[in-house]
């Protein structure tokens, strides 16, 4: 189990790849971790971590992490208005 303590929308990191990155900003306990989080149209998402989080967990890839499913759950909500930048952007 994992508790995420807040998500925050840092800034739009970039648009690629027929989608949205979005920096964020995850605290988890005592320590703030940046990630980027890329969504599109077809609800496809990719997460890449910053360097902390990948060391203190002691993994090479977002995706070897316990609960990255559930982290991933919580960074997705955290974006309330996704049509509205994929709309903003041209993609819908």
């Amino acid at each position: 189990m994992i508790k995420v303590d807040s998500v925050s929308i840092i800034d739009i990191f970039c648009i690629m790849k027929n989608g949205i990155a979005i920096l964020l900003s995850v605290k988890l306990g005592q320590k703030i971790y940046e990630f980027i989080f890329w969504f599109n149209a077809e609800d496809q998402y990719m997460i890449i971590a910053d360097d902390n989080f990948l060391t203190h967990y002691q993994i090479e890839d977002f995706y070897d992490y316990m609960y990255y499913r559930e982290l991933a759950i919580e960074m997705n909500n955290a974006i309330q208005n996704k049509n509205e930048l994929l709309k903003q952007y041209g993609f819908i």
